[in-house]
């Protein structure tokens, strides 16, 4: 069964929320809290939980009750949905989503669905032949595609690469199976959920220790899509 959280100090407009219908096919179950102690005790029981964390200006307490949480309860997934100039922060952070406000019944349903698909897009793997066999690598441990003519360059986790005698446009149905992966350029596919960091015209990816670097209109257009703009 789905776990589904709404959390907002204070208290909540449980009226609307009631009101939205997750799924016609699926089992789930929406609670409620207003309280720091009563999210900590809901998420010691159901920690792989999707919580909406709802907060109109995000202060220090609240990043220090995200830390907690991200350091307790790894497995929960928190979409943060506050201002929009909070967009960076909630990045840096690494939760799960973030919405700006006004919060839409469409963004509550896209968070949900991103919810029950990390199951499936963290086991789906790019099958790669070559004339040693066949190989499997998980699309989690991708970082980008990079064009080079008719050769695609596979960059991995850990500063590893395997060419492939594809073109680029051959690999853009993983576009479509997670939507972590964006065609940002005509020669890149990008994984933005491995991304580290990006400025200076250097994107940074985690577990690997080389920079790739960008053109100041690539730059530009990699950290709109991460925030989202």
């Amino acid at each position: 069964m789905d776990r589904i959280h709404f959390y907002k100090k204070g208290g909540l407009q449980k009226d609307k929320l009631e009101s939205l219908k997750f799924s016609y096919q699926r089992d789930y179950d929406v609670s409620y809290s207003v309280g720091e102690s009563e999210l900590l005790e809901y998420l010691s029981h159901d920690a792989n939980a999707l919580v909406y964390y709802l907060v109109d200006n995000l202060k220090l307490a609240d990043r220090i009750l995200l830390r907690k949480i991200k350091s307790s309860f790894d497995s929960a997934c928190i979409c943060l949905c506050t201002h929009k100039s909070y967009a960076l922060d909630a990045w840096k952070m690494r939760v799960f989503d973030f919405h700006a406000h006004p919060i839409s019944n469409q963004d509550i349903y896209d968070s949900y669905k991103e919810y029950i698909l990390k199951d499936k897009k963290s086991s789906s793997e790019l099958v790669i032949k070559s004339k040693d066999g066949v190989r499997k690598v998980p699309l989690k441990f991708i970082n980008y595609f990079k064009a080079s003519g008719n050769y695609t360059q596979i960059n991995l986790s850990k500063d590893k690469r395997i060419f492939q005698t594809k073109q680029i446009h051959e690999f853009e149905f993983v576009t479509e199976e997670s939507s972590t992966f964006k065609r940002l350029h005509r020669s890149y596919i990008f994984n933005l959920k491995n991304v580290r960091s990006i400025a200076n015209q250097e994107l940074y990816f985690f577990h690997t220790s080389k920079p790739l670097k960008l053109s100041k209109a690539l730059e530009s257009k990699i950290k709109k899509e991460l925030l989202s703009i």
